[in-house]
């Protein structure tokens, strides 16, 4: 199999949104995972329904504008997290990493990859909350508590015990 054929192969059957869009908007080329994770049925219907407005996809346009301003300054980004909008609506979190491609003719693209982090993020946002719960009931709680670890080093005190 040629090299180019893999390529391709790899391309369509990625389960990582991979995307090639020009720097003011607009899909050149996205795959099938691609499309999946903004809701479109295929590639095509997914690149006509954005057109040239990119910005659409995003919660917050800014994210989009850091985006290009880091592209532009350093020629890549890695790990952006953002909150994006599908065809439908929802939202849902990416981790997004591009690199900035010149075609030799002074045409610049953007290449990337697009995971979903949602529930990544859900996860994080969870436990913060849930930390922040199990704080304030230590905090708050009449009694003196504390937490050690095994060699007897105080590891957690609350208001009550440094009142003792």
């Amino acid at each position: 199999m040629d090299r180019e054929r893999i390529y391709r192969e790899i391309f369509e059957h990625s389960e990582i949104g991979v995307y090639q869009t020009l720097i003011e908007g607009g899909v050149i080329e996205a795959n099938p995972a691609m499309a999946r994770m903004f809701g479109y049925d295929t590639p095509i219907e997914f690149s006509q329904a954005i057109g040239r407005r990119n910005d659409r996809l995003y919660v917050r346009p800014a994210d989009r504008e850091w985006h290009i301003g880091e592209l532009k300054r350093s020629g890549r980004v890695s790990n952006h997290v953002c909150e994006m909008l599908r065809r439908d609506g929802s939202r849902f979190w990416i981790s997004d990493s591009t690199t900035l491609a010149q075609d030799g003719k002074g045409n610049a693209s953007i290449l990337g990859t697009m995971v979903d982090v949602t529930d990544l993020v859900q996860s994080q946002r969870a436990f913060r909350e849930a930390e922040a719960r199990y704080r304030s009931i230590i905090d708050n709680a009449l009694e003196g508590v504390y937490i050690s670890s095994l060699d007897g080093r105080m590891m957690v005190a609350n208001r009550a015990l440094a009142e003792v």
